[in-house]
C-alpha cells in the first residue's frame, strides 16, 4: 500500500479544511456557540451526584413562617436589631445581610417629635432640645439597629450597584463611608471589569458600626441563568468586593484582599493566601452542589423564639435573606428555575473556603485548538479507509470518549473542557466526508456502468458496481475449472435452419449448460 492510498489526499484536505475553519472561529469569535456550551455545563452539573457543603455556612430565612409570626415585610428595624442580638447570643461568627437599609424608617412618633423641634426651634425652652434628642435616641428604630450592629461587631451589610447610565447615587451617600478595601495590584493597563454607574448604600446611622460591606449584585448569563458571580466591580476608579467575599473575609479574621490587574484583564483575586480563579473580567464560576436547601435553612421566627439548638449556629457564617413567596429573590441556576439568591452567596463562600473551584486554565484554549485540528487529521485518515458502519462507529466512539473525559475532569478535578467546538467539529467533518464519499462513489459507479454495460453480463456489472476496486488493468490470479464444449456438426445444422429456429436451439442448449456450470 502506498502513501497516497493511506492518506487519500482529497478526504484529508476536506477534513483539515473544516477543522481549520472551526479553529479560526474559536479564535476570532469564541462566544459564537457560547449558549450551547453553557447548556453543556448545566448538563454536567445535573449529571454529577450532589455534593455535601461544609459546615461553616447557614441561612436565616425570611420565610412564610417568619411572616406569620413577626408580621409582613419589611419588618420594623427594631425587629432586625433584636435578630442581631439573638444571633450574637447564639455565638455566630459573622452575620451577613442580603438586604440593604437605604432609607430612614418611617416612624410616626419620631416624625412628631422632629416636627415639634423644628416648629419651636427659635423659642424652645432650655433643655427641651436635649430631651427630644434623648427620646429620639431611645425610640428611633434606625439608631437602635445601628447600636445593635455596633455592639455585635460581626455584621456585614449588603448594598448594590446600578448599571443604568441614568441612575444616580444619593448625593454624598457613598462618601460618608469607605466601602472599598480591595488592594489593587496593577501590572499593565486597566482591566475590563463590570463597571457601575451608581451605588445604593445603607444610611449612615445604620452603617457606622458595621464590620464590613459587600454588594449583592448577581449578573445572569444571556439565557437568564446564573453561573458566574462577579468578584470585583469597578465604581469611580475603585474596586469593590461582593457580600460573599466580605463575609468570608470577616470569618477568616480579615486577611488582605487583593486584585491583580494586567493588560488583558484580571489575573487573579487573592483572599489571604487563597488565590481565587476568575476570568479576565473578574467573574467566578460558581460550583453548585445541587438544588436549593443544600445549605441548612433556619426560619428567623425560630431563631427569634430560641427554638434552634445553639450548636447549629455557633461559630457559623449566617446569611440573612428571603425565601418567602412575594418577596422571594428568585434566580435561575443549572439545577432549578427558582433558586434563592442568598443561597448563591452561600455557595460562593463555601467554594472559596473549601477551595472547591471550577477552573479552566488558559492553556486549555490552546489544547482546544489542537484537539479541533487533530480531529480533522484523524477523520481525514480513518473515514475513507472504513466502510460506513465502521466509520460511524469510530466517530461515535471518539465522541463518547471525549464527552466521558470531559465529565470525568469536571466531576473529579474541577476542570472545564470545551465540549461544543470539538463535538461540532467531529459531527460536521464526518457529515461532509460522508457526503463527499457518497458523491464520489456515485460518480464512480456511473462511470463503470457507462463504460461496461454493453460488454459484460449483468452479474459481472453488479459485482463491479459493488466493488469498483476490482476494476484494474492486469486482471487477477485465481484457480478456475473451465468447461469447453461444442455442438457436433453445428455448421451443417445451422445452414439448414431458419434464424428463429436456430436461436431457439441455442437458447435451450446454453440454458441447460449455464445452469449446470453456475450450480457447480
Amino acid at each position: 500500500m502506498n502513501i497516497k492510498s493511506l492518506f487519500r489526499p482529497s478526504y484529508l484536505k476536506i477534513a483539515v479544511g473544516i477543522s481549520i475553519f472551526f479553529a479560526a472561529v474559536y479564535l476570532i469569535s469564541p462566544s459564537l456557540f457560547e449558549l450551547i456550551e453553557l447548556k453543556t455545563i448545566d448538563a454536567r452539573f445535573r449529571s454529577r451526584p450532589p455534593i455535601a457543603p461544609g459546615k461553616d455556612v447557614v441561612i436565616a430565612v425570611i420565610d412564610e413562617k417568619s411572616l406569620d409570626e413577626l408580621g409582613r415585610w419589611p419588618w420594623p428595624r427594631t425587629v432586625i436589631a433584636k435578630l442581631i442580638d439573638e444571633l450574637t447570643a447564639y455565638g455566630v461568627k459573622v452575620i451577613a445581610f442580603d438586604i440593604v437599609f437605604s432609607e430612614p424608617s418611617e416612624h410616626s412618633e419620631m416624625s412628631a417629635l422632629l416636627s415639634l423641634k423644628e416648629k419651636y426651634k427659635g423659642g424652645m425652652p432650655s433643655g427641651f432640645a436635649d430631651y427630644i434628642n434623648k427620646v429620639k435616641a431611645e425610640i428611633d428604630p434606625d439608631i437602635q439597629l445601628g447600636k445593635a450592629i455596633k455592639k455585635s461587631a460581626r455584621v456585614v451589610l449588603g448594598y448594590f450597584f446600578h448599571f443604568d447610565k441614568e441612575a444616580v447615587s444619593k448625593e454624598g451617600r457613598e462618601l460618608s463611608r469607605n466601602y472599598q478595601d480591595v488592594e489593587v495590584l496593577k501590572q499593565g493597563g486597566e482591566a475590563v471589569l463590570l463597571t457601575a454607574s451608581a451605588i445604593e448604600t445603607n444610611i449612615d446611622i445604620i452603617a457606622t458600626g458595621a464590620k464590613g460591606f459587600g454588594y449583592y449584585n448577581i449578573v445572569p448569563d444571556n439565557d437568564g441563568s446564573v453561573r458566574w458571580n462577579p468578584l470585583a466591580i469597578k465604581y469611580k476608579d475603585k474596586y469593590y468586593a461582593p457580600l460573599s467575599v466580605q463575609a468570608l473575609k470577616a470569618y477568616l479574621g480579615d486577611p488582605p484582599l487583593s486584585i491583580k490587574l494586567t493588560d488583558y484583564g484580571v489575573a487573579n483575586i487573592k483572599l489571604g493566601e487563597t488565590s481565587i480563579p476568575v476570568d479576565e473580567s473578574g467573574r467566578f464560576l460558581i460550583n453548585y452542589y445541587g438544588g436549593q436547601k443544600i445549605f441548612p435553612h433556619y426560619s428567623i421566627a425560630d431563631i427569634m423564639s430560641g427554638r434552634i439548638e445553639k450548636e447549629k449556629l455557633k461559630d457559623k457564617i449566617v446569611l440573612i435573606g428571603s425565601t418567602a413567596i412575594g418577596i422571594y429573590d428568585m434566580r435561575v441556576t443549572p439545577f432549578e428555575g427558582i433558586y434563592p439568591g442568598v443561597e448563591i452567596h452561600a455557595t460562593v463562600i463555601d467554594n472559596i473556603l473549601n477551595k472547591r473551584f471550577l477552573v479552566r486554565p488558559q492553556w486549555f484554549g490552546l489544547m482546544d485548538i489542537l484537539v479541533i485540528l487533530g480531529i480533522g487529521v484523524f477523520l481525514g485518515i480513518i473515514v475513507p479507509r472504513l466502510n460506513v458502519t465502521a466509520g460511524l462507529s469510530a466517530v461515535v466512539a471518539f465522541l463518547g470518549g471525549y464527552i466521558y473525559l470531559s465529565l470525568y475532569l469536571f466531576n473529579n478535578k474541577g476542570l472545564l473542557l470545551n465540549i461544543t467546538y470539538p463535538v461540532l467539529a467531529v459531527v460536521i467533518t464526518y457529515l461532509c466526508l460522508a457526503l463527499y464519499r457518497y458523491a464520489m462513489e456515485a460518480k464512480e459507479k456511473k462511470k463503470i456502468k457507462n463504460t461496461f454495460q454493453y460488454y459484460v453480463a449483468a452479474p459481472v456489472m453488479e459485482e463491479l458496481m459493488k466493488h469498483p476496486e476490482k476494476l484494474k488493468l492486469g486482471g487477477e490470479e485465481k484457480e478456475l475449472t473451465v468447461l469447453f464444449s461444442d455442438i457436433r456438426r453445428f455448421t451443417t445444422i445451422s445452414e439448414g435452419l431458419k434464424p428463429d429456429a436456430l436461436i431457439a436451439i441455442l437458447n435451450e442448449y446454453l440454458t441447460a449448460m449455464s445452469d449446470v456450470v453456475f450450480k457447480y
